[in-house]
Order: C-alpha cells, then sequence, then structure tokens
C-alpha cells in the first residue's frame, strides 16, 4: 500500500489584502488583524452573508498534514507555516509535490473543493516544481474527478456525487466510533497565528488526516480491497505511528477510539 491523506489549514492573506482592498498607503498602516476584517467584510458583501470563509486564493497554508502509508508502515508529518515569511509555505509546498515521486495514491475527505485548489494557486507564487501533479495527479486528467487513478476523495464516493448527501467528516467518523470533534473554524484559526500559538492549529490539522485514513480503511474493507484480518492489521499500524508521536492528542485520540472499540 502507497497511500497520503493530506489536509491543510490556511489564514487570511494579509498581504494580498493589503494589496487588493483600499488605499495602498491607508492598509500598509493597518495591523494584521484590521486587514483581515476588511477581506472578510468584502467577503460578506461580496455574498450578501456572513461566510464562513474567505475565497480559496485569498488564503495562505500554515499548516499542511500528509499521513503516508507505505510498505515500511505509517509516517506522518506536518509542515508548518507559523510566521509571515513565505519560505515555510513554499517547502511545505516543495515536500507535498516532492512526496508524488514516491507515485502515491492521495487520499482527502474531499480535495477538489479546496485544498487542492488553493495548493494550486498558492504555488504559483513559487519557483517549484509540479509537472508530476499536473500530468498525474490533477483531477481534469481523470474521467471522474472524484475517484481517479491517483486521488480517492472519500466524501463524494460516499454521497454518490451528490452535494446535498454529503456529511461531515467529523459526523461520519463518530458513526465508527472514531473520535471526532468539531474542527477549528476560521476564526479561531486566525486567532491561534496571531498570538503565535499555532500549535493547537497543527494538532487539528493532524487529527483530520488521521480520521481520513481511518474512515479509508473501513472504505477499503467494505469494497473488499482488505479482509477483516488485513483491516485489523492496517489499524495497528496506524495506531503504532500515532503512539510513536509521543503527542498528547494523539494519546487521548488513541484511547478514545480503543474505548469505543469496545463499547
Amino acid at each position: 500500500m502507497n497511500i497520503v491523506a493530506f489536509t491543510l489549514r490556511t489564514v487570511p492573506d494579509v498581504e494580498l489584502g493589503r494589496r487588493l482592498y483600499g488605499h495602498p498607503e491607508e492598509m500598509a498602516q493597518l495591523s494584521d488583524a484590521d486587514v483581515a476584517k476588511v477581506m472578510w467584510l468584502n467577503q460578506d458583501q461580496k455574498g450578501g452573508h456572513h461566510a464562513e470563509r474567505l475565497d480559496v486564493h485569498l488564503q495562505k497554508i500554515v499548516s499542511l498534514t500528509l499521513l503516508h502509508r507505505t510498505g515500511e508502515g505509517c509516517r506522518l508529518e506536518t509542515y508548518r507555516c507559523p510566521d509571515k515569511s513565505e519560505e515555510s509555505e513554499e517547502n511545505a509546498l516543495r515536500q507535498f509535490f516532492a512526496m508524488l515521486h514516491f507515485n502515491p495514491a492521495l487520499l482527502s475527505w474531499d480535495a477538489n473543493q479546496f485544498d487542492l485548489p488553493l495548493i494550486q494557486y498558492r504555488s504559483l507564487r513559487y519557483p517549484l516544481d509540479a509537472s508530476l501533479y499536473w500530468s498525474h495527479y490533477h483531477t481534469g486528467v481523470h474521467e471522474h474527478p472524484a475517484l481517479g487513478e491517483r486521488h480517492i476523495a472519500l466524501s463524494p464516493i460516499l454521497s454518490c456525487y451528490q452535494s446535498g448527501n454529503a456529511a461531515p467528516l467529523e459526523e461520519v467518523a463518530a458513526t465508527l466510533g472514531v473520535p471526532a470533534q468539531a474542527p477549528l473554524t476560521q476564526e479561531q484559526i486566525w486567532q491561534y497565528y496571531l498570538n503565535q500559538d499555532i500549535q493547537p492549529v497543527c494538532n487539528d490539522c493532524e487529527l483530520d488526516a488521521a480520521r481520513i485514513y481511518c474512515i479509508y480503511l473501513r472504505f477499503q474493507r467494505l469494497r473488499g480491497e482488505l479482509s477483516h484480518t488485513a483491516y485489523e492489521s492496517e489499524c495497528q499500524s496506524m495506531q503504532g505511528a500515532l503512539v510513536q508521536t509521543q503527542q498528547t492528542h494523539f494519546q487521548e485520540f488513541l484511547e478514545l477510539w480503543k474505548r469505543n472499540k469496545s463499547t
């Protein structure tokens, strides 16, 4: 098995906001928090209601998690972009594209709706080599965008490609006994970022990657790609990888998961 579950978290790109909205000299004097308010106000006015998040091209990556399952086991990597420097986001994107050279299948909840468009917009900013992505992984090269040769997006598959039937990741996880909680809102992520406390954001991102992979294993068992024995073995492999991180949020996740399986 060679598959990578991925997910990311973002904040408003306030430097872009300063270029797009208001008078340049006035915007330059505003704090990041105030620039973000201007961006949200413009978003609300454009949509005619309070938006849950900004348009995808107005955001930048602050956390990118890759949960990679290979023949050697599971490995979890999170790339953090905790400050205004573009170098950290560039490095995160470079690692994402470099990972594709190992020819994995990409796994997401519904990355075609947000994660991949954002990755594509942000990658234009940097001198990156994404040729493999565009030739093999971009949804345009597949007949069906949700279940292509290289990218499995679980939410569209499970909902029969009907957006009205799509269920939230955390609620689907809960039905399977996988520990679930509401994800951080964009406002919460932004506040953590302003407070220079990126760790809770990274934790949230990592737990979602784990949930996506757990649901995928159930999906593989359901469609006969994994036997019950193989399924249990894959769960143990992932659990072992999470234990090795020695991170509190994963230990709590595993304890709840085991408790749910026993009830």
